[in-house]
Order: C-alpha cells, then structure tokens, then sequence
C-alpha cells in the first residue's frame, strides 16, 4: 500500500510578478517589509516581524497611493525575518496592470524645473 501523501500546504492560483518594493505593514503592527512577488489575489513579503496565520493585515505601497486588505496564509522563517504571503480580501485581475503604471508613474515636473 503506497504511503499517505502529505497535506498540500495554500496555493496560489494567480500567475506573480517580481515585487522587489518596500511594503509598509499598517495593521495589526507597524513595520517596513520587503516585497518579494505579487498577483492579483495576494502579495508574499520578507518581514522583520512573524505574523501568525489567520491575521487580517493592512498593508500600503508605493507611499500610500495603493492600501490592500488581506490575511496571512502562511509564514516560514527565513534568516533573522519571515516571509509571509498575504491572500487579499478582494481578488482584482486588473492589478499587475496598476501596479506597473505605479512603478513607472513619475512626479510630475513644477513650472521652471
């Protein structure tokens, strides 16, 4: 009898992208993490803080100008920090989209500059 496989650990179903940007966790704490890839129903992190599975987040990019709401799916330690991925509560296919207009959107020049 061949031998019980494992539990499969939460999947994604969303293709990512590479998101090396800084990610400001705003609840439940407050701390700067670091993207590491993003898709249209969650992000995954490296964070100085470990976050217990479950937890709804708060999470800002590019400054303010992007807020998602999410929960923690998993947490594995990684060197002095954690990496976390975060499901959003609310999937949006649109959001690579926007999120590459953010990452190339540039202040606009004042008048003389």
């Amino acid at each position: 009898m061949a031998a019980p496989h494992p539990p499969v650990p939460y999947r994604r179903h969303a293709a990512r992208i590479p998101f090396a940007e800084p990610v400001q966790l705003r609840k439940p704490v407050s701390a700067l993490t670091q993207g590491v890839d993003l898709g249209p129903g969650g992000i995954g992190v490296r964070s100085p803080v470990e976050l217990a599975r479950g937890t709804a987040v708060e999470l800002e990019l590019f400054g303010g100008r992007a807020i998602f709401l999410g929960t923690v799916r998993w947490v594995q330690p990684v060197g002095d920090g954690f990496r976390i991925g975060v499901e959003f509560s609310r999937e949006d296919a649109s959001l690579i989209a926007q999120v590459q207009a953010l990452r190339g959107a540039k202040p606009k020049a004042k008048n003389g500059a």
